[in-house]
């Protein structure tokens, strides 16, 4: 704190000192306690009676807020589309819901209070097979117990304290949601991106359905039922995404901008779309009655390992394989016993007497003769759909190689092509090396050499040797499964003629509506019942108005998932998945929040399907404003004016000035268009929060995961087993009922309240980390609020809180004194002003600190301390006056009011001088730094003290007047100064240390260290 001091070198000086604060005077005003929960629950209630006052003052004036789409246009900036990932309404909420949604509300009010016109919709991805099962295990339609499920979660969402559009609201098993979902197919369908292919698929035996390559995991089981995958040909239908695999590899780079999107999920797409540099090599084989088979050729990713090449597989599906089993009874008898054979089989079948030569045999030169034959199998695991349907046997650097060769050669040895030692030595030789390295002797032109850098020379030399290969790039994304064979989804729009084939359903006849089939769920049947439901199946062909067949496989759940974000911009219209306005208004997406785990499967998915229907719907559209059509205008006058051969362009050629004055008037016409490629991304930021892990108690001994009732937890930080008397070891787990560990959001909520509730979740970690949930650390958060609350009601009890208030406009003209009014303070007031002028330092900081982590998101656990902080600030400013004191808490309150809306209310309402909402942008809106921390800046260093050598003390002095010289002024000043701190006054007292008595005097670094030479037999300072 300040008080006045005496001038040095004609400036004026403050001087920190402490001052007991002066209490306000008082009106009689009846505090109340604290009770949160009651709070949110009168809170909702205010909130839902202005929700429906603003409803029927639109209705009043002819407007419905369900359709009304007449907002200004997303360039101006004023929209902000926020969307947490929807929920799947398995009827409770957990942690992890919360989590999301509190996040995602609390920047949705922060934006909303900075005036933006956000968008936070809520719905949920109602179909799927968790439905259809409960729906056999209970005996009732999926549908009831969906319906109950959402009602339930609804509920649960309404006592946390978010601001969700439910005007919105949104169910992929609604029939109008799903009848945009055929329409998106149908869509796809038309433009070549949809079709139905007879195809190897991935088969679930335990959910009776098949997966797309995406949901089977690197152990070859479902993401599901956890069941080992099997494999089966059956006709499918399949989204295209390989026809856009460019532009999703492409536009990764741009989502990495800013960091606009995690690193971590960039990389898993990229790794997934698996864009790899490989090539077609061919081997040519002894057989020539078959002309399929008289080159083989086959892709590798790796084509430096064709020096350790040992075989040749076929896949049972090649034409050349089906050729020879039209004459070799056992190739028959092996592919009709290995046709369901799981796609990580050893099984294989050598065909006899055919043999294939390595493409090394014909390089340049003799050295290469080594290479000569390898066996050629058929063998299940190499698959028809994949490449060339062949795969070159390296056992040394592929691990279903090696496998494959153990089992048929398990005495012959295994080569190696390359090795992580750079001097080439083969590696340890029980496992394939399946990283980059450096070339074996093998490959006796490139031995020692990186093993990425012989690649391109390699094939160069192959392929002059009889054109033997050729370079190609190869990607791993496979085009999307989408038919599932269950009934709660949305069905496919096609029925099956025997004369026309396969037709899409006309759209005045969609949606296709799933049939009641209530006898099923009532029987627990399992299949899908669709396939018995013979009324709903048979029906009339839209082209030949014969007799037709409705196909009856739904699709993938991800596909309702890849578009919802579509239809929360434009949820009433049923006619398009969203009209031409809603998409320039509203999308893409400002701000997706969810979990990592959707990194691949649901943002690929919805990357593909924005690219795909956007592109085709809207193709090249234009936002224009008023600003760019005036600025259009200037450009086609000067362009009109310039002589015919010196025009740059065409455009403006045939324009009159009628024409081109009307562009001003009604915007830009289609023949100036700039293309903006409004099917490029969907979201446009993404923040994957952490999961959120419980406290688990296990047991010592058995490692059984214990009931907490189970468990002595009288002292929490020493539980103890009952059973055993010995303490349970602790550990934070995923939440799950196995491990007794999960925690019921409401309940807490209840408890705690949800302001308290929000503001424990987002103090406990950073965003983007694991959450480890601590019931018995929100008490500081209680505390924290308790505090504020209580200093909310002192300020309401002052009679006169701010009389400095008829003085000044605002704190930065508070502050802004002259140095003649610094000068004449008291030291009383100059320790108030001192006071003063910490607290707005710290409000101002504060504001910064917290206006960038909302920015940041990931950092918004640092909201929460910095809040913190400031509220300790405020309290413990003991000689602020109510002006300040006011203004700041003013400021804190809307700080606090994004995280803790109904507390903040509360507060700003008992709070004099504030009236109507906190979050009332247009009166109140966030607070922004008022330029005054220039004016706030104390001017202070701290400065060592020596005396002979040794540190008595460490003080904070004002630094140097910059008129003040290094000479015997600046040295009397230097130590005037030191003396007149307590901590001085204390140390430097005795005789032996009383540094006015000092000989010598050393100043480093401008009065950083202070060393004082004191002898006491010298009694005259020596400042020269």
């Amino acid at each position: 704190m300040f008080s006045a001091s005496r001038k040095v070198a004609g400036q004026p000086r403050l001087c920190l000192r402490l001052a007991v604060r002066r209490p306000l005077p008082h009106r009689s005003y009846a505090t109340t306690q604290l009770d949160l929960p009651a709070l949110d629950e009168k809170w909702r209630k205010t909130w839902k009676n202005r929700e429906n006052f603003d409803r029927r003052r639109l209705d009043a004036l002819g407007n419905d807020p369900a359709t009304l789409e007449a907002e200004p246009d997303k360039s101006t900036g004023q929209h902000l589309y926020i969307l947490p990932m929807w929920p799947y309404p398995s009827g409770k909420l957990h942690l992890g819901h919360l989590r999301v949604y509190t996040i995602a509300d609390v920047i949705a009010r922060w934006r909303r209070l900075q005036g933006r016109n956000v968008l936070l919709p809520m719905g949920w991805d109602a179909f799927g097979l968790p439905a259809e099962n409960a729906a056999i295990e209970r005996g009732i339609d999926p549908a009831e117990w969906t319906r109950d499920n959402i009602a339930c979660m609804k509920e649960q969402l309404g006592v946390m304290n978010a601001s969700f559009e439910w005007s919105r609201e949104i169910a992929t098993c609604d029939p109008e949601f799903y009848k945009q979902t055929q329409r998106i197919f149908l869509l796809l369908l038309r433009n070549g991106l949809a079709s139905q292919q007879e195809a190897l698929v991935n088969w679930d035996p335990v959910d009776n359905t098949v997966l797309a390559n995406e949901q089977v995991d690197s152990e070859g089981r479902s993401w599901r039922s956890g069941a080992k995958i099997e494999q089966r040909k059956l006709k499918q239908w399949f989204f295209h995404t390989t026809k856009y695999k460019e532009a999703l590899l492409r536009d990764l780079e741009e989502l990495g901008k800013d960091d606009a999107w995690p690193e971590r999920v960039l990389i898993m797409q990229q790794n997934w779309l698996g864009l790899s540099k490989g090539a077609n090599i061919l081997f040519p084989t002894n057989i020539e009655n078959v002309p399929s088979l008289q080159r083989v050729e086959i892709f590798t990713s790796r084509p430096e390992t064709v020096f350790a090449a040992q075989f040749i597989a076929l896949s049972p599906d090649s034409p050349a394989v089906q050729s020879l089993a039209s004459r070799d009874p056992d190739l028959r008898d092996f592919l009709k016993r290995t046709k369901d054979t799981p796609g990580d089989t050893t099984e294989g079948y050598r065909l006899p007497n055919i043999k294939a030569h390595s493409p090394l045999h014909y390089l340049d030169g003799d050295i290469h003769l080594q290479f000569e034959h390898v066996p050629v199998y058929v063998a299940p695991y190499v698959r028809g759909d994949y490449e060339t349907g062949a795969v070159m046997g390296v056992p040394a650097h592929d691990a279903r190689d090696w496998a494959f060769w153990k089992r048929h050669h398990p005495e012959e040895p295994v080569k190696y092509a390359v090795t992580p030692d750079y001097k080439g030595f083969p590696p340890q030789q029980d496992r394939p090396y399946l990283e980059a390295g450096y070339m074996t002797h093998l490959a006796l032109g490139y031995h020692q050499q990186r093993s990425d850098d012989v690649v391109d020379d390699l094939i160069r030399r192959m392929k002059a040797a009889s054109n033997l290969a050729k370079p190609r790039p190869s990607w791993k994304i496979r085009d999307w499964l989408i038919s599932r064979q269950r009934y709660w989804g949305t069905p496919i729009p096609i029925i099956h003629c025997s004369k026309c084939g396969p037709q899409p359903v006309p759209d005045d006849q969609l949606p296709v509506k799933l049939p009641k089939v209530d006898h099923h769920w009532a029987k627990g049947q399992t299949g899908n019942p669709l396939e018995s439901a013979t009324d709903w199946i048979n029906t009339t062909c839209p082209s030949c108005l014969g007799p037709g067949k409705r196909d009856t496989d739904t699709m993938d759940t991800f596909v309702d998932s890849s578009w919802y974000y579509m239809k929360f911009a434009d949820p009433h219209n049923s006619d398009f998945p969203i009209s031409e306005l809603a998409a320039k208004n509203r999308l893409p997406v400002d701000l997706y929040i969810g979990g990592v785990e959707h990194a691949i499967l649901h943002l690929l998915y919805a990357r593909f399907i924005h690219k795909a229907v956007m592109g085709i719907t809207y193709p090249k559209r234009t936002v224009y404003t008023q600003k760019d059509a005036d600025r259009k205008v200037k450009e086609l006058e000067q362009e009109r004016q310039r002589p015919h051969k010196d025009r740059r362009s065409n455009v403006g050629q045939k324009l009159t000035m009628k024409a081109i004055r009307a562009i001003g008037r009604n915007g830009l016409p289609d023949l100036v268009e700039t293309p903006r490629d409004c099917s490029a991304e969907p979201f446009k930021r993404l923040i994957t929060q952490g999961m959120v892990h419980g406290k688990t108690y296990v047991d010592p001994d058995t490692g059984r995961f214990l009931k907490p009732d189970e468990v002595d937890l009288s002292n929490p930080s020493k539980p103890i087993v009952l059973a055993s008397g010995k303490p349970a070891r602790v550990t934070y787990e995923k939440m799950s009922k196995s491990k007794h560990n999960g925690v019921d959001p409401t309940t807490f909520i209840a408890k705690y309240g949800a302001d308290a509730t929000r503001a424990h979740i987002l103090f406990q970690a950073p965003v983007g980390e694991v959450l480890n949930w601590d019931e018995d650390k929100i008490s500081g958060i209680t505390r924290w609020m308790r505090r504020v609350y209580d200093h909310v009601q002192t300020l309401a009890a002052t009679e006169d809180l701010a009389p400095e208030s008829r003085k000044y406009l605002n704190a930065k003209n508070y502050f802004n004194r002259s140095p003649d009014a610094l000068r004449r303070m008291t030291k009383t007031e100059a320790a108030q002003y001192a006071a003063d002028v910490e607290v707005w330092r710290t409000t101002q900081n504060a504001i910064i600190s917290v206006t960038t982590a909302f920015q940041k998101v990931y950092p918004l656990n640092t909201v929460i301390s910095t809040l913190m902080g400031l509220t300790n600030t405020i309290l413990e400013g003991r000689a602020t006056s109510g002006f300040i004191l006011h203004k700041a808490t003013v400021r804190l309150l809307r700080m606090m009011a994004p995280i803790t809306p109904a507390f903040a209310e509360e507060c700003w309402s008992i709070l004099p001088g504030t009236n109507k909402s906190i979050f009332d942008s247009n009166r109140w809106g966030w607070p922004a730094p008022d330029g005054s921390l220039w004016l706030l800046q104390t001017n202070r260093r701290k400065c060592a003290v020596q005396v002979n050598g040794k540190l008595k003390c460490v003080v904070e002095i004002p630094t140097r007047p910059s008129d003040l010289a290094e000479d015997k002024a600046y040295r009397q000043w230097l130590t005037q100064e030191i003396m007149e701190t307590a901590e001085a006054q204390e140390k430097l007292s005795g005789p032996a240390s009383n540094i006015r008595k000092a000989t010598k005097m050393f100043v480093i670094r401008d009065g950083a260290l202070v060393n004082y030479i004191v002898q006491e037999e010298r009694g005259a300072l020596m400042l020269d």
